[in-house]
């Protein structure tokens, strides 16, 4: 980490922790499908994974038309205000 923001709820809470987990601003998160191809075309799922949640939405676009496997980057595994978030990172 170069620089990261304290994850407590009272000190800096961003946008909200739902924009980091990937599952609400749709855009801001979303992973090229390029991506999500190689992971997929290695056959590597545990850095898939680690990168990558799908979560179900109620919207598709021409990019990602299945919204129940709806791909978004997963930067933050906690969201009650206990994980620090990256700003920027080496």
């Amino acid at each position: 980490s170069i620089f990261e923001a304290d994850g407590n709820a009272g000190t800096v809470w961003a946008w909200g922790a739902s924009m980091f987990y990937g599952t609400d601003w749709k855009k801001f998160n979303v992973p090229t499908n390029d991506l999500v191809k190689t992971f997929n075309d290695e056959g590597d799922t545990q850095r898939l994974n680690a990168t990558v949640k799908f979560s179900a939405v109620s919207w598709s676009d021409k990019y990602w038309t299945d919204n129940s496997h709806y791909p978004f980057m997963y930067k933050m595994r906690k969201t009650d205000g206990t994980q620090n978030f990256y700003i920027l990172r080496y």
